[in-house]
């Protein structure tokens, strides 16, 4: 009988059930080689690929036992494939132009978007300089689908000039509303809005990446999204990456939605008003009560914001890190600081898809740095040891999420607050980052004007922070040693307070939140402590005292020690089961 070995695939030791693993006939030309693409039912005998789409069954002799395998498919080349697409000649079926019309969508408009019909399908091709890049088609039931490996695109890409202000909606049919109001300079994103519940929302925003050049001389962005909570987040997510003071927001009439919708009901004229009359982000600093009145209601129908779970339930009650927030994070040298902060980064990435920027100058060569992150993502030692290391294969792995999720930043010229914040801005932009640590502030180059006194330079400094923080929704770690501390009579040194950092009480006063790190190295069963000393908002933690046990094995922490073999499989924010 031919068997799963015969045919390349690895069931990785299982003789029953399903499994995931890595595919024979695609595998290799992929980027994350590694990525287990492949479902396997070993007790059927079958198999699926959900990448190249193979599939088929062991075959037998005449007993005819399981399917015929089929004929493995070519794999893909690498890259973006070219669609497939040839829209029919002539004119569009009736019931094409009767949607069209039934939706607003004038027959001059259509032509020059070039809607097309195939296989009952209404098609929406996508260009970039006159090129076919990709296609949504529109079955029954708004049953929607692009081209299998084709690139992501903006829709409306080639109406994008620096001449005009450029509108943004989200779906083809609100970009086709806004040509029919006489406005061309407008773009959908190819997949809407994701959804709110996304783990990984950053990914959703590479064709910000691969259209920065086309976007580069637009300076002004009318968002026109649709009016929800995912149109909301949507809106929320491109203000941060366009930058404030380059986005309008447009208010849709009460009872419509999208812009579709206005000129379906209002007529192109309503539509092209709305867009006319779309107001400014607020500047910062100067409000009204109608600039913010959305946000009230959206914060009265769905609660305080609060922070995220950072990958321990006992920290939790205590610290939860939001984005537009900053924590201070202080400590004995040799206390843990950075430990705590790759293990608290790593946990965070993983649970909730948040992108970080990593400013590290002490952790150099970058290779070293990103070797240690790696060790806490697998929870296993990345060296030769007593404790079995990480494979090749969960190298690789780790790896291929490192890049996904972690940005580093090293300025060319200097690693002063003004380069850091400079090359961080570009990481919002370009990767959506949610987290900036940079460690350690003493690190940093301060070159403060004659006659500026040094609590006046680090109060400066620390509202840079503060305002990066605001503007563009991104937690800010900023680690910073204290000054020399007496030990104690039991030759230990006393807990750092926010006060005792060097250069003053600025750290303490200006930072929303305050952490300082802290282990009895006398005692390495002990746990890591860590201080909650500030939290500037209630429904983010509170002040207190949390335990933390760490593993050397794992490079994680856990709420309950010791943690070496109960913890090896676990992720590091599952809860104990006793």
């Amino acid at each position: 009988m031919q068997t799963f070995a015969d045919l390349g695939i690895d069931t990785r030791g299982k003789t029953a059930g399903n499994v995931k693993t890595t595919c024979p006939w695609c595998s290799q030309s992929r980027k994350k080689k590694t990525d287990p693409c492949l479902s396997v039912n070993v007790d059927d005998g079958c198999w699926h690929c959900h990448n190249c789409g193979e599939s088929g069954g062991l075959g037998h002799d005449s007993d005819g036992y399981g399917s015929i395998p089929k004929q493995p498919t070519p794999p893909r080349p690498q890259g973006y494939t070219k669609p497939e697409y040839q829209p029919a000649a002539g004119a569009l079926p009736k019931a094409a132009v009767d949607f069209l019309a039934g939706r607003g969508i004038t027959q001059d408009v259509w032509e020059r978007n070039r809607i097309g019909f195939v296989n009952n399908a209404i098609t929406y091709p996508y260009y970039r300089a006159g090129e076919l890049v990709n296609v949504k088609h529109r079955g029954r039931g708004k049953k929607f689908w692009m081209e299998a490996g084709a690139e992501l695109i903006l829709y409306g890409t080639d109406d994008i000039t620096a001449a005009a202000p450029l509108v943004w909606v989200e779906g083809e049919m609100d970009k086709l509303a806004v040509e029919v109001a006489g406005i061309a300079a407008c773009v959908s994103p190819p997949n809407g809005a994701p959804s709110q519940t996304a783990k990984n929302y950053a990914k959703h925003f590479a064709y910000l990446e691969s259209q920065a050049a086309a976007l580069s001389g637009v300076q002004r962005h009318i968002l026109a999204v649709d009016n929800d909570a995912a149109g909301r987040t949507l809106q929320d997510e491109l203000v941060r990456r366009l930058a404030p003071e380059r986005c309008w927001l447009v208010t849709w009439p009460e009872g419509c939605k999208d812009a579709n919708e206005v000129l379906v009901q209002h007529g192109a004229a309503a539509v092209a008003d709305c867009i006319a009359k779309a107001s400014p982000v607020p500047v910062e600093g100067v409000y009204e009560v109608n600039d913010l009145r959305a946000a009230v209601y959206d914060l009265y129908e769905r609660g305080l914001p609060g922070g995220v779970h950072p990958g321990s339930d006992v920290l939790a009650k205590n610290y939860r890190p939001s984005p537009g927030q900053w924590t201070i994070v202080t400590g004995i040298p040799s206390h843990g600081k950075s430990t705590v902060i790759d293990w608290l980064i790593a946990s965070i990435a993983r649970k909730h898809g948040w992108q970080f920027a990593v400013c590290s100058p002490e952790n150099q060569p970058l290779q070293r740095h990103i070797a240690s992150i790696a060790a806490v993502w697998e929870g296993k030692p990345f060296g030769e040891g007593p404790n079995t290391r990480m494979t090749v294969a969960e190298l690789d792995a780790a790896l291929d999420a490192l890049q996904e999720h972690f940005t580093f930043l090293l300025p060319p010229d200097d690693f002063s607050i003004d380069s850091v914040l400079a090359l961080a801005q570009t990481a919002v932009y370009r990767r959506g980052i949610r987290g900036l640590v940079i460690d350690p502030w003493n690190e940093l180059e301060h070159s403060r004007p004659s006659g500026q006194r040094e609590d006046e330079h680090i109060s400066e400094v620390l509202t840079k922070i503060r305002r990066f923080a605001r503007k563009y929704g991104v937690h800010v770690w900023l680690i910073a040693h204290p000054r020399t501390l007496v030990k104690d009579k039991d030759n230990t040194y006393p807990v750092p307070t926010l006060y005792d950092i060097s250069g003053g009480s600025q750290f303490r006063n200006k930072a929303d939140m305050g952490l300082s790190i802290w282990r009895d190295v006398n005692d390495k069963s002990a746990p890591t402590q860590v201080h909650v000393l500030k939290v500037r908002f209630e429904e983010c933690g509170e002040i207190g005292l949390v335990e933390l046990y760490f593993d050397p094995v794992s490079r994680r922490f856990a709420d309950y020690g010791p943690i070496s073999d109960r913890y090896a499989d676990r992720e590091p924010w599952e809860e104990d089961e006793g």
